[in-house]
């Protein structure tokens, strides 16, 4: 529906430092939020709305919040990262760095954020980092040609960048430093009985102890 509190495609969610609830819902190009106290209470704030122009959405995908309390938007159709206030008020935007079509939007522990999508020149995926004014510092591609991202997390408390990097069926989480040093990597193509590997990644997030939580489709 396209009533407050309603939804058309949903697509991301997350939680605030000050507990109000933020759901991408893609289709009515608008992000809604929420208050909590233990459950959802009502919407308190509908922000965005079909556009090109600055503070419009087209099929907005991910969304994060800031320590510093900015509300960052993946634009995804019309290619860029928007950022609002706690209340919705437009506040800046800035581009995505060549053929990134942003999808997933994360921020670690030195304020940076990480955008993640298609790349529009191939088949496959890549990830932008930028500073929360938009100026890009690297660019991440998968190991291999074919390969594809699909989530990324990040672990402050260790200060660890989480990728989910697939193949077909295979499907392997990156650790790595926000230096782009590697890490580690665990899960791996298996069958349904497969024990601690992964058959499909859908999603990733991480906890306050530093756990990783997969979605294994």
């Amino acid at each position: 529906g396209e009533e407050p509190g309603q939804f058309s495609e949903p697509s991301a969610v997350v939680v605030s430092p000050s507990n109000e609830i933020f759901v991408t819902d893609t289709y009515n190009r608008r992000v809604q939020v929420f208050s909590m106290t233990g459950i959802v209470e009502q919407t308190t704030t509908v922000f965005g709305g079909y556009g090109e122009e600055p503070g419009q959405l087209d099929g907005p995908t991910g969304v994060v919040v800031s320590p510093s309390n900015e509300i960052f938007v993946a634009d995804t159709i019309n290619g860029r990262v928007q950022v609002f206030s706690m209340t919705g008020v437009y506040l800046r935007h800035f581009p995505t760095v060549g053929t990134l079509e942003p999808e997933e939007i994360a921020i670690d522990a030195e304020g940076h954020l990480w955008v993640m999508g298609d790349n529009l020149d191939s088949q496959g995926s890549l990830i932008g980092r930028y500073t929360k004014m938009g100026v890009h510092i690297t660019t991440v591609y998968p190991s291999l040609l074919n390969n594809t991202f699909q989530g990324i997390a990040v672990d402050t408390l260790r200060n660890l960048v989480v990728v989910s990097e697939l193949w077909d069926h295979y499907g392997e989480k990156n650790a790595l430093m926000p230096s782009m040093k590697h890490r580690f990597s665990f899960g791996g193509h298996t069958d349904i009985n497969g024990g601690d590997q992964m058959i499909r990644v859908t999603g990733l997030c991480t906890d306050g102890a530093g756990n990783v939580l997969v979605a294994d489709w």
